[in-house]
């Protein structure tokens, strides 16, 4: 009942989609129907909340592509429940995307210059070798991503 109210007060939620993997056994043994307010990604989107999706490294890895499959699918690493725990909190890639690059700018109060390519911002950029599957609702396609590129202040740092 009070996920509106985050959006209406201002806050950004800064949350670690990674986590979500593990925790869907925890929650439902020890929260029951709680459960269905855990991770509730597309209600706070819906309402208007800012994501500020990351990996809460060192805890978890730094790596995105875990994250990216668990916001998406919101499956457990073994690929349940097939149909996605609470799957009506799902988020699609370019809004998990959004999350882990203008959500993050937002949140950190640099949105004005980092967080979207777009002419005048800063050029830091991660270029993927995902596959095309992806754009057609496999979840699973950017967990096998391969970083080509990557751009930190206009040069290029890596290239494979």
């Amino acid at each position: 009942a009070d996920v509106g109210r985050a959006a209406a007060a201002g806050l950004i939620g800064s949350v670690q989609p990674v986590h979500l993997l593990t925790d869907i056994p925890l929650v439902d043994r020890h929260w029951g129907s709680r459960g269905a307010g855990a991770y509730a990604f597309r209600s706070l989107a819906e309402h208007g909340t800012v994501l500020a999706l990351g990996s809460d490294a060192p805890v978890a890895s730094l790596d995105p592509r875990e994250g990216v499959y668990a916001a998406m699918a919101r499956r457990s690493g073994g690929g349940s429940p097939a149909n996605g725990w609470y799957p009506d909190q799902r988020l699609g890639f370019t809004e998990v995307l959004s999350g882990y690059t203008r959500g993050n700018a937002v949140a950190g109060g640099i949105a004005s210059h980092r967080g979207t390519l777009a002419p005048g911002f800063d050029a830091d950029l991660v270029a993927w070798d995902v596959d095309p599957a992806l754009a057609h609702g496999d979840v699973d396609a950017f967990r096998h991503a391969r970083v080509r590129l990557t751009v930190v202040g206009g040069e290029v740092v890596m290239q494979a």
